[in-house]
């Protein structure tokens, strides 16, 4: 199968999509994908209930009406603000805002939330210690997302 070059990556609160070329020598044009921590808990026939915290600054990743969003997990907040669901064909379908997909447009790579079904992106858990154990033609480890017994790196089809 190709390889996606595509991962997941946050600026300031959102989150987007980018194209990241490991091979890139110009650290100007470097990107990296950002690590996040997935928790998963099958609840249901079909059902995977997913939830995701960044690595680095313990923010968790929410559904807002617009956009696909970093905040702080406060006690006021509801579960199912931060809780996606995992389909079989590698959808993720917001929990807060049902039937809600999550995708990403290619003029400006923000994920958001999608009515449709059509604009949905595939995601793929990669393993982080697969990517360091991988020949020199795959792209070398880089900051990677885990999982909270695995590293697993997140990226998009």
């Amino acid at each position: 199968k190709d390889r996606s070059n595509r991962y997941l990556q946050v600026r300031g609160e959102h989150v987007y999509l980018v194209e990241c070329d490991f091979e890139e020598t110009n650290p100007l044009l470097q990107q990296f994908p950002t690590p996040f921590y997935a928790f998963a808990e099958h609840t249901d026939v079909n059902v995977v209930k997913v939830s995701f915290r960044e690595v680095v600054t313990g923010r968790m990743v929410c559904s807002k009406a617009k956009c696909v969003k970093l905040i702080t997990q406060r006690l006021y907040h509801r579960e199912n603000l931060f809780r996606f669901e995992y389909a079989y064909n590698g959808e993720l379908q917001s929990r807060r805002l049902r039937r809600w997909y999550i995708g990403a447009r290619p003029k400006d790579g923000l994920v958001r939330t999608l009515v449709s079904s059509d604009d949905a992106m595939a995601f793929e858990f990669v393993d982080a210690k697969m990517l360091a154990a991988s020949p020199a033609s795959e792209p070398p480890v880089a900051p990677s997302c885990s999982d909270a017994t695995n590293d697993t790196d997140i990226s998009s089809s």
